[in-house]
This record gives C-alpha cells, structure tokens and sequence, in this order.
C-alpha cells in the first residue's frame, strides 16, 4: 500500500501480529483503527501513523456491514 495516498484508514485486530515497516509508507492521510496496547497501535507509533484506538469498535462493526 505504500504511496496510496487515497487510503485513510486500516482497521486491525488485536490479533495482528507483524506489519512491514513499509506497507503504509507515505500514505499521509492514513489512520489505523486498532485495540490499545496491540502490535498495531505500536507499529503506528513507530511509523508517525496517526492511530484511534478509542473508535476501534465502531470502525470494525461499520466495516463489517459493508463486507
């Protein structure tokens, strides 16, 4: 995904475990919806990725009536 700057969110479980360092690079407009504490909220940390973990539920659950 790196330089798709249409991309403005990810939605990652808890679960995930390794995430390239970069996948996400230069996509500006990007958050990452993840659970706090997780490799996710850590990796976007890391990468200067803007992260919400407090809208993790709802994102997740409007993620999944569309799909």
């Amino acid at each position: 995904f790196s330089y798709a700057e249409a991309l403005t969110k990810a939605i990652f479980p808890e679960t995930m475990l390794k995430i390239k360092d970069e996948t996400f690079k230069a996509c500006n407009n990007m958050v990452i919806y993840t659970t706090s504490g997780s490799y996710a909220e850590d990796y976007a940390n890391r990468n200067f990725i803007s992260v919400d973990t407090e809208s993790y539920e709802e994102q997740k659950k409007n993620f999944s009536k569309i799909y």
